[in-house]
């Protein structure tokens, strides 16, 4: 049985998408039925804030009663992420995926950090304070 098939083509029980490697029918259909309408990925790892926190540090960070989008609140959120990667990151050393998202969402903090700074250093100081960054 050929390792690669065309988009649609079967061998005998082989079955192959586009560019994807032959999946035997019993294999897609354990993946198929343990994921459901995935198409045999696995679900992710829970890496991502969870509403209900995303919703609680937008709350406790709003500037004001229907403000989400802040650098404050920014700020927090990029924050949480990257306490969590952080510690995901301790146990799977080698998830350099991973890693190079932290390096940007670290970027992206700095950023809106400096903007902060530049537009108003007592707004600037509260954050710092308020997250624990700089020591």
């Amino acid at each position: 049985v050929p390792s690669l098939l065309w988009q649609g083509e079967r061998c005998g029980g082989w079955i192959a998408g586009a560019g994807m490697r032959c999946v035997h029918r019993s294999r897609m259909l354990e993946l198929y039925t343990r994921y459901g309408k995935d198409k045999g990925r696995r679900p992710r790892q829970g890496q991502m804030l969870s509403k209900e926190k995303k919703q609680s540090l937008v709350e406790e960070y709003a500037t004001h009663q229907t403000d989400t989008g802040s650098p404050e609140v920014q700020v927090a959120l990029l924050t949480e992420n990257i306490n969590q990667l952080s510690e995901h990151l301790r146990t799977h050393k080698h998830d350099f995926h991973s890693q190079r998202g932290l390096l940007m969402m670290v970027g992206q903090r700095r950023r809106q950090l400096a903007y902060l700074n530049k537009k108003d250093v007592q707004r600037y100081r509260t954050v710092l304070a308020r997250l624990g960054l700089r020591k």
